[in-house]
C-alpha cells in the first residue's frame, strides 16, 4: 500500500486532531470551547486595535469640516460672512467648546450638523451637551451657557458622541474682537510628532499588543493536561512523535478558527455599545470603528500561525510516550541560561540608543519596539524559572497554603502562564507610566495649581469698575479666596525697517507689596521700575521706545535705570516674569487697554466652587475673560495620553478575562481531584484559599520581575528621550495594586465554580 506523501499526511493528521476535539464529548468540546472564548478575546482587541485608522480618519474628517478658522478674512462685511467668537469653558472634568455667531448676511456658511445660524438668544447643542444642562448639575454650568436650546447638532458636526459644544446666536459681536469668516471647515494638521512623543507611541504599540501576543499563546494552551493524556493514547496505537505533533497542532488549529469567528462576533456585538462609552473625554462613533481591510487580514493569519507556532513549542518539551507524558511525574530543574540573555540582550539593544549619535535622533525606531519586546519576553521566560525556585523552598504553613503550594511544586506551567500575562501588563504599564511622568513635563506648562496649594489665575479685561464687581461677587463664594492681584499692559514696538513687524510685550504693573510675593527686591517704591528673570520673560531693552494704551495711541519709553530682580520660587508658578513696573509710572489712559491678573486660592474640599468662580468670571462684561487650571497640556501629548489610557485598560481586561477562563479549564482539569478532597472532609473556604495562593505567589514574583523590568527600561527610555530618570513610586504602587485586585476579583469569580466541583458525585466512572 502506498504511503500519502508528506503534504497529505500533514493535512490528514491536522484534520485528525480537528476531529478529536470534538469527538471528545463534553469534555472535549468544552477544552475547544475555552481555546475558543480565550482565542477570540484576543482577536477582538486586534480587531479594535486594527480599526485605529479608520476611527482617527473620522474623527479627523468631522473635527476638520466643523473647525472654525481663526484668522479673520479680508475685506468688509458681506451677504457671505459671519462675525464668530470663540466662547468655550470648562465644566467640571469636560472642555466645552462654544461659539457666538452673528450673520453679516443672507448667506453665512453653517457649520456641519445644523440647519441653519440659531437667532439671537437660542442656540444649537451637542447631545452631551444637552445632557449636562437638563441633569441637576446643568443649573453649575447654565449662567455660562444662557441660551434657549432649539437645535440638537447632527453626528456629522460632532468628533465623537460625548463631544460638548454649542452654537449660539447673538447680534452683540464687535467687529475688532470677534473673526470674521466666510467659509468653515479647515484640515486639522497636527503635523510630525517630536522625537519624544514618537518615541512614545512605539513604546505604547509595543508594550499594548505584547500581552495580547502573549495572551493568544496562553489560550492555545488551555486543556493541556488532559490533550496530553489523549496524545500519549495516540501513541499506545502506533502514531509516532512527528505525528502526534501535527494533531496537536490541529486541535490548536480548530481552537485558532473558531477563535476567529468568535473574536469576530466579539467585535460586531460590542462595536453596537461603542458610543455609549467615553474615557477622559475621548469617545467614538460605532460607524468609525471597522477595521482596515489590511490589518484584519494579518489578524486572520497571525493568530493561527501563533496558536500552532505555540503549541509545537509546548510539545517540543513534552515527552509523549504511550505509557503517559513527562508532565505527570515530577518536573525536571528550569535552567537560566538560556532565560537570562533574553531580558538582558533587550536592555542591551536600549542602550545602544544612547550612543552619543543617538540621544537627539531615533534612527528608523526599530530599535526601541526590539528591546521593550526582548524586555517583556524576558520577564515571561524568567517568571516560571523564578516560581520553580521559590516555591522549591516553601515549607509548612496552613492547610490551604500546603495544597496551593505543592501544586505550584507539581507542576505550575498553567498559573505560571497567567501570572506571566499579569506580568506583562504590569511592566509595560511601569514603562508607560515612567514615559509619561518624564516626557510629559516637557508638554505641558504649570500654572501654578498645585494640590496642596489649589490655584487657579484670573485674566480679565474689564476695566476698573468690572475688576472691583468681579471682585466683589468673588467674596461671596465659599471657598474662594483672594491672594494677589496685578495689571498687564501690552507694548507696542514697531520697528522703523519694517512696520508690518510688531513685537508686543508684557509689561507688568505692580504695587510693591505684591511684587515682594513675585520677586526678590531689596527695596520697592512707587515709581521704580525692574526686570523679573524668568524663563519664558520677554524684556524691552533700556530706553526702548514702546505704544501703549488704547489704540497703541500713547508713546512710552523704558526707564533706563530698571533693576534686574530674582524670581521667587515654584509657588509663584504662574509668573512668567518681565518687565514690571509700580502703579504711578503709568497714566489712567495708558491703563486703558490692561488685563487685570488674579490670584485665587480655591478649596479643595468644595468641588462646586470652582463651577461658582468661572461664572462670575465667563459671565462678566468683557472681550478677554478667562480662568486658567493646573496645567496646559500639549494637544498631540494630550491625545496621545487618552488613547494609551483606554488601550491599557482594554489589555487588562483582556488579561482578567483571560485569568478567569485560564482558571476554569484548570478546575474542570482537576475536579476528580476534587472531588476526592471534598470526599475526605476538605472545607470549601480551604480550598477557596488554596486557589487563591496558587494564583498569587506566581503574580507576586511575577510583579518583582515586573517592577525590577519596567523600571530599568523606563530609565533608560527616559535617558533616549533627554528627560533626567525619575521614577512615580505612586503609579509603579498603583499598577500593582490594580493587578492584584484583577487576581482577587477573578478568583472571587471563580469560587461558585470551585464549589460546584467539590461534590462527591465527581468520583462516579462509567
Amino acid at each position: 500500500m502506498q504511503k500519502p506523501k508528506p503534504l497529505r499526511r500533514s493535512v490528514i493528521d491536522l484534520m485528525t486532531g480537528c476531529r478529536l476535539a470534538l469527538s471528545g464529548g463534553r469534555s472535549g468540546l468544552l477544552r475547544t470551547g475555552l481555546t475558543a472564548i480565550g482565542v477570540g478575546l484576543a482577536v477582538a482587541l486586534l480587531l479594535v486595535a486594527a480599526s485605529l485608522p479608520t476611527v482617527f480618519e473620522g474623527r479627523d474628517a468631522r473635527a476638520a469640516a466643523s473647525r472654525l478658522p481663526s484668522q479673520s478674512v479680508e475685506g468688509p462685511a458681506s451677504d457671505e460672512t459671519m462675525l464668530v467668537l470663540e466662547t468655550g469653558t470648562r465644566f467640571k472634568d469636560v472642555t466645552v467648546d462654544g461659539y457666538l455667531l452673528q450673520p453679516e448676511g443672507d448667506r453665512p456658511p453653517v457649520p456641519p450638523g445644523l440647519s441653519g445660524i440659531p437667532e439671537p438668544g437660542t442656540m444649537a447643542v451637542s447631545p452631551a451637551l444637552a445632557e449636562i444642562l437638563a441633569s441637576p448639575d446643568g443649573k453649575l454650568l447654565q449662567p455660562r451657557v444662557d441660551f434657549e436650546i432649539v437645535e440638537i447638532i447632527d453626528d456629522e458636526g460632532l468628533a465623537g458622541p460625548y463631544s460638548y459644544r454649542y452654537y449660539a446666536g447673538t447680534d452683540q459681536l464687535d467687529p475688532d474682537f470677534a473673526t470674521r469668516i466666510d467659509y468653515i471647515g479647515e484640515p486639522v494638521f497636527m503635523g510630525s510628532l517630536p522625537p519624544a512623543l514618537f518615541l512614545l507611541a512605539l513604546v505604547a504599540i509595543t508594550v499594548l499588543l505584547a500581552p495580547v501576543v502573549v495572551f493568544v499563546g496562553v489560550a492555545a494552551r488551555f486543556g493541556g493536561e488532559r490533550r496530553d493524556r489523549r496524545l500519549a493514547a495516540l501513541r499506545l496505537v502506533g502514531a509516532d512523535r512527528a505525528m502526534v505533533g501535527r494533531i496537536a497542532a490541529g486541535e490548536s488549529l480548530l481552537g485558532a478558527f473558531a477563535g476567529l469567528a468568535l473574536g469576530t462576533l466579539f467585535f460586531l456585538v460590542g462595536r453596537q455599545f461603542v458610543d455609549r462609552f467615553h474615557i477622559m473625554e475621548l469617545s467614538v462613533f460605532s460607524v468609525d470603528v471597522s477595521p482596515d481591510p489590511v490589518l484584519a487580514g494579518i489578524v486572520c493569519v497571525t493568530v493561527p500561525l501563533v496558536t500552532v507556532v505555540i503549541s509545537r513549542l509546548a510539545m517540543r518539551r513534552l515527552m509523549v510516550e504511550p505509557l503517559g507524558v513527562l508532565r505527570q511525574v515530577r518536573p525536571s530543574r528550569r535552567r537560566l541560561w538560556w532565560r537570562l540573555p533574553i531580558p538582558a540582550l533587550g536592555i542591551g539593544v536600549l542602550l545602544w540608543e544612547l550612543r552619543p549619535s543617538q540621544v537627539v535622533r531615533i534612527l528608523g525606531g526599530a530599535e526601541v519596539p526590539l528591546g521593550i519586546a526582548l524586555l517583556l519576553g524576558g520577564v515571561m521566560a524568567l517568571l516560571p524559572w523564578a516560581v520553580d525556585i521559590v516555591v522549591r523552598r516553601l515549607r509548612g504553613g496552613t492547610v490551604s497554603w500546603q495544597l496551593a503550594i505543592r501544586r505550584l511544586q507539581m507542576g505550575g506551567d498553567g498559573p505560571a502562564r497567567a501570572a506571566g500575562g499579569i506580568a506583562v501588563v504590569v511592566a509595560g504599564a511601569i514603562i508607560l507610566q515612567m514615559i509619561f511622568f518624564g516626557v510629559g513635563q516637557n508638554f505641558s506648562v504649570d500654572t501654578g495649581l498645585d494640590d496642596q496649594r489649589p490655584r487657579v489665575i484670573l485674566e480679565t479685561d474689564v476695566g476698573v469698575t468690572g475688576t472691583e464687581q468681579m471682585s466683589t461677587a468673588l467674596e461671596r463664594i465659599d471657598g474662594v479666596k483672594g491672594e494677589l492681584s496685578y495689571q498687564g499692559v501690552p507694548g507696542y514696538d514697531i520697528t522703523e525697517d519694517d512696520p508690518d513687524v510688531m513685537t508686543v510685550y508684557r509689561i507688568n504693573v505692580v504695587d510693591c507689596e505684591t511684587l515682594s510675593q513675585l520677586a526678590v527686591v531689596s527695596h520697592c517704591r512707587d515709581g521704580d521700575s525692574f526686570v523679573v528673570e524668568g524663563p519664558y520673560a520677554q524684556v524691552p531693552s533700556p530706553g526702548q521706545r514702546l505704544f501703549v494704551g488704547d489704540g497703541q495711541s500713547i508713546e512710552w519709553t523704558v526707564p533706563t535705570d530698571v533693576v534686574t530682580v530674582e524670581k521667587r520660587g515654584d509657588d509663584t508658578a504662574g509668573f512668567d516674569g518681565g518687565m514690571v513696573v509700580t502703579p504711578s509710572v503709568f497714566d489712567e489712559a495708558m491703563m486703558a487697554s490692561a488685563v487685570t491678573v488674579s490670584w485665587m486660592r480655591v478649596d479643595a474640599s468644595k468641588p462646586e466652587a470652582m463651577e461658582h468662580l468661572r461664572n462670575v468670571v465667563e459671565t462678566t462684561d468683557g472681550w478677554f475673560n478667562r480662568v486658567v487650571g493646573a496645567s496646559v497640556r500639549d494637544e498631540q501629548f494630550d491625545g496621545l495620553r487618552r488613547g494609551i489610557l483606554v488601550g491599557v485598560i482594554a489589555v487588562m481586561v483582556l488579561v482578567g478575562l483571560g485569568l478567569l477562563v485560564g482558571m476554569f479549564e484548570q478546575l474542570q482539569d482537576r475536579r476528580r481531584l476534587l472531588s476526592v478532597l471534598a470526599a475526605f472532609g476538605t472545607k470549601r473556604s480551604t480550598m477557596g484559599w488554596a486557589v487563591l495562593w496558587q494564583v498569587m505567589v506566581p503574580v507576586m514574583l511575577g510583579l518583582g520581575l515586573a517592577t525590577a523590568g519596567g523600571v530599568g527600561a523606563g530609565a533608560v527610555l527616559q535617558a533616549i528621550s533627554g528627560v533626567e530618570p525619575s521614577v512615580d513610586v505612586n503609579n509603579v504602587v498603583s499598577m500593582s495594586l490594580a493587578a492584584l485586585v484583577v487576581v482577587i476579583v477573578v478568583t472571587v469569580v471563580s469560587l461558585p465554580i470551585l464549589w460546584r466541583l467539590m461534590r462527591t458525585d465527581g468520583l462516579r466512572t462509567e
